[in-house]
């Protein structure tokens, strides 16, 4: 049975493998730089999906 207390614990257990999870696929630098493709991708998809233009500059 769950105290009150206990079961705001298991994030705090997790954060070691969640951070060692991180480091594994090569760390936070580039799992920024892939979200950061991975959305440039998407924008240009839905940018020609929908026939419009992309107004943020490529570097943001």
């Amino acid at each position: 049975v769950f105290h009150k207390r206990d079961k705001y614990r298991p994030p705090y257990c997790a954060i070691l493998s969640a951070l060692d999870y991180r480091q594994s696929l090569g760390g936070e630098e580039r799992i920024m730089n892939y979200n950061h493709d991975l959305a440039q991708y998407g924008g240009r998809y839905l940018s020609r999906l929908w026939k419009t233009k992309i107004l943020s500059p490529e570097n943001m």
